[in-house]
């Protein structure tokens, strides 16, 4: 097995660069619509190209276009390493 890829690949830059044209307003981690896309890096509301498979557990996945999703800066720096799973989504009401 060979080393590693880097995290910023021509693949890579190509895949976040696609989704930055696309300028996709919701979060798919949160659900808000609330993603700026001139907003610089480190701030809260800042476009982030989140995975819903981290790389650590999932490598094969670093270059799938299918494996990136919109995120703002803050939900994807507060998930961290941990795998997506899949949810209810909204509910009617609280139980």
């Amino acid at each position: 097995m060979g080393a590693i890829q880097g995290r910023r690949t021509r693949r890579i830059r190509s895949i976040i660069a696609t989704m930055r044209a696309r300028r996709d307003p919701l979060c798919r981690r949160c659900g808000q619509a609330t993603i700026d896309y001139d907003a610089l890096p480190g701030e809260p509301n800042a476009f982030n190209a989140g995975h819903i498979l981290p790389w650590s557990t999932h490598p094969e996945l670093r270059e799938d276009p299918q494996n990136y999703r919109p995120e703002h800066e803050s939900c994807n720096k507060h998930a961290g390493n941990r795998d997506e799973k899949p949810g209810l989504g909204l509910t009617s009401r609280s139980w």
